[in-house]
């Protein structure tokens, strides 16, 4: 998911909207084979998305 998001930063969205787009879309291609804990998945692949595209965006901008 990391590298997805590292790669995205010319996507123009806000960064914790395309964090938790991308962040739900590559943690629903784990979560079709899951099951039942698929939405679970979904939901914290979201959160992760966040956190990890906020995170990239503030050290970006700092240099």
């Amino acid at each position: 998911m990391g590298f997805v998001i590292g790669i995205a930063d010319n996507i123009k969205m806000h960064f914790v909207l395309r964090g938790a787009v991308l962040g739900a879309i590559v943690s629903a291609a784990m979560a079709i084979p899951a099951g039942n804990g698929g939405l679970v998945l979904i939901a914290f692949g979201i959160i992760y998305g966040i956190i990890i595209d906020t995170i990239a965006t503030k050290v970006s901008r700092k240099k």
